[in-house]
């Protein structure tokens, strides 16, 4: 999809075009600087749009533009601040800048906002990780497993044990690390989005290519 086919299917979403939903299926595929020209764009028609603010953000965030990321998550929570989304993007925001106490005050009043947003408390246990406090992180997600249902979250519970992975991989326990690479990846319908998992990808590269490796078996079986 170029990108005057992506700007004219969003225009044509009408009310749908808020939703996040409406603008992944029109502008995933693009080149993200493109979008954020688009995104740009379409905020002199809808300033008021939660959603086009979040979206511009995210793509300032892949292409390492974090301080922008953050105006525009900033920019999103004005209009709403118990945005769920909003919340949590700008927590990853600071994150990548390594402003890991603005990252949790985001992120906890994210989960303050909507306990049952298991993505945020996931993200907590992902920001311990980049800072490599693996029990702090294992501690987090024990909580969840306690009570959290993900009978209907697939991706949220692979993302879980994915991390579980990560975090006995790093403690040098590789049977139970392996044990829960294959709980993260028994739905193949993930079994490519850990390389760009928030905690994976601040691993050195060492640890990663030991990781794929593990789980490029895992998914040929």
């Amino acid at each position: 999809m170029d990108n005057q086919t992506a700007k004219e299917e969003v225009l044509t979403q009408g009310d749908g075009m808020y939703t996040a939903e409406s603008w992944k299926s029109a502008l995933w595929e693009t080149n993200p600087y493109k979008s954020i020209d688009l995104y740009t764009e379409l905020l002199e028609k809808y300033p008021d749009s939660t959603a086009i603010y979040n979206n511009r953000g995210l793509r300032f965030l892949k292409t390492k533009q974090y301080e922008k990321a953050v105006d525009d998550f900033k920019k999103g929570l004005e209009l709403d601040e118990y945005d769920v989304n909003l919340l949590r993007h700008l927590a990853k925001a600071y994150a990548y800048m390594e402003d890991f106490n603005n990252a949790f005050e985001q992120v906890d009043k994210a989960i303050f906002t909507n306990e049952k947003d298991y993505s945020s408390k996931l993200l907590k246990a992902e920001i311990l990780m980049r800072q490599s406090k693996m029990t702090s992180a294992l501690e987090e997600i024990e909580q969840l497993l306690l009570y959290a249902d993900f009978e209907h979250m697939v991706y949220e519970k692979c993302r879980l044990y994915f991390l579980l992975g990560i975090i006995y991989f790093v403690e040098d326990n590789t049977s139970k690390a392996e044990e829960n690479f294959k709980l993260a990846f028994s739905d193949r319908s993930y079994w490519d989005s850990y390389l760009s998992n928030f905690a994976f990808e601040a691993l050195d590269i060492k640890t990663q290519t030991n990781i794929a490796n593990i789980i490029t078996q895992i998914t040929a079986q």
